[in-house]
């Protein structure tokens, strides 16, 4: 029987509070401290607990082990293809020491170009053709039809020439559509697709739209973990 999952996102991991640059950048002991306090909650509820680290920051590479190794918490690192190998994240090198201690891996397309865009709150429909082209890392550009398969596609053919094995996708902002997940689907290359939404992974979850709980620095542990808890 499948259990419920917890699914924590984590992105920069840095060494002290001087360090952060964003909301986003986590210090390595507070993560550490925090995903304890959130597995001794999960635990009692018989839930598995896994953490993504988005972006495949190079910052991440000890946490990740440390989550692997000694923690024994399940982790995957969403790789934005096109920068693999680039100053400033994870190496192939690095990946398949990561891989060989059981760390997973997905897609988080090519560049980071966001596949849809807000507009009052509500993401707008994506238009229809378009070319089959790459688009930069963003959210400022409503991507057509073909530049949204581009990223979709040529994100999982590019960590496949660098033998990065993936078959889950995370959403760019976390941001989706119906004719973005169509496109997923349709594309046969993943059989899970990640978001940004809050809510726990069970059985009855849409394998191109499961939640995950965003980590922020300003979001405090107690707060968070009431909004698991809520999820219960």
């Amino acid at each position: 029987m499948q259990k419920n999952k917890i699914n924590l996102i984590f992105h920069k991991i840095v060494n002290n509070e001087q360090d952060i640059t964003d909301r986003y950048d986590y210090v390595l002991d507070e993560a550490i401290n925090l995903v304890n306090r959130i597995r001794k909650v999960v635990d009692k509820k018989g839930i598995e607990l896994n953490v993504f680290l988005d972006d495949g920051d190079r910052s991440q590479f000890m946490f990740a082990e440390i989550l692997s190794k000694k923690m024994g918490v399940g982790v995957y690192i969403s790789l934005i293809a096109n920068c693999v190998n680039k100053n400033g994240y994870l190496s192939s090198k690095e990946i398949k020491s990561l891989s060989e201690i059981g760390v997973k891996f997905c897609s988080h397309g090519f560049s980071h170009a966001a596949l849809g865009r807000y507009k009052n709150n509500v993401v707008l429909n994506t238009p229809i053709d378009g070319e089959y082209k790459d688009f930069p890392r963003g959210h400022g550009n409503l991507l057509y039809e073909e530049s949204v398969k581009f990223q979709i596609i040529e994100s999982f053919k590019k960590l496949k020439k660098l033998h990065i094995n993936v078959n889950s996708f995370v959403y760019p902002y976390g941001i989706y559509n119906e004719v973005v997940q169509k496109i997923l689907r349709d594309s046969h290359l993943y059989d899970r697709a990640y978001t940004c939404d809050n809510g726990i992974e069970d059985i009855e979850s849409d394998k191109l739209a499961t939640p995950r709980f965003m980590i922020y620095n300003d979001l405090s542990a107690k707060k968070l973990i009431s909004n698991i808890e809520e999820c219960f």
